[in-house]
């Protein structure tokens, strides 16, 4: 995941990222586009500045890791999927 602030034109910014990258989120401060992305395809952050440079002027550009938090959500949630692929099938022994 990247941060990255630029100027320049959002439409052709946008479509440079066709396949390399998600947009995550996006927002504006004094003229200056800030958007999070999430590379995708295994394209790396010199793929994928290479890809948007014609198109606008980087003012930063950052990788964003993930909090404590955020790993164990992500851990977790992928613990629970496996749990619950795992259950299907299963009969209860309760009777009314």
């Amino acid at each position: 995941v990247y941060r990255i602030a630029f100027k320049g034109n959002v439409i052709g910014f946008t479509n440079a990222l066709w396949t390399g990258a998600e947009i995550i989120e996006k927002h504006v401060e004094d003229d200056i586009n800030i958007f999070t992305l999430r590379a995708l395809n295994k394209v790396n952050a010199n793929q994928l500045l290479s890809t948007i440079i014609p198109f606008c002027e980087i003012i930063s550009f950052s990788e964003v890791m993930p909090s404590m938090n955020d790993i164990f959500i992500r851990v977790v949630g992928e613990s629970a999927a496996a749990d619950a692929a795992h259950a299907t099938g299963t009969q209860s022994n309760f009777t009314e």
